[in-house]
C-alpha cells in the first residue's frame, strides 16, 4: 500500500471488504480473485488506477508517524545523555 500498488488478498480476520481508495482488493473465492485481478489490470492500463498514495492510505498505515519518531528520538537522547 505504501508504494501505491494494489493489494489483492483473501478475506480473513478483520479484513473483509475491498477499499479501492487504499488500493486494497479482498476476495473470497479464487474465481472472484481472477475477476478482480482482471479489473485491476484493466484499471492500470486505462490509467484510472495509478501509483499515487492517498493521504487516507498514509493515515491508515502511519497514523502517528511524526509523534512516534519524536518519542523515539526523545528516548534515544535520554538514554545517551541522561
Amino acid at each position: 500500500m505504501s508504494l501505491g500498488m494494489p493489494i489483492l488478498l483473501k478475506s480473513y480476520g478483520v479484513i473483509q471488504n475491498s477499499d479501492p481508495e487504499k488500493k486494497l482488493f479482498v476476495y473470497k473465492t479464487h474465481k472472484e480473485a481472477l475477476a478482480m485481478l482482471d479489473k485491476i489490470i484493466q484499471k492500470i492500463e486505462s490509467g484510472t488506477l495509478n501509483r499515487d498514495v492517498s493521504q487516507e492510505t498514509n493515515n491508515f498505515l502511519f497514523p502517528h508517524l511524526a509523534e512516534n519518531r519524536l518519542k523515539e528520538l526523545e528516548q534515544t537522547f535520554s538514554k545517551w545523555i541522561g
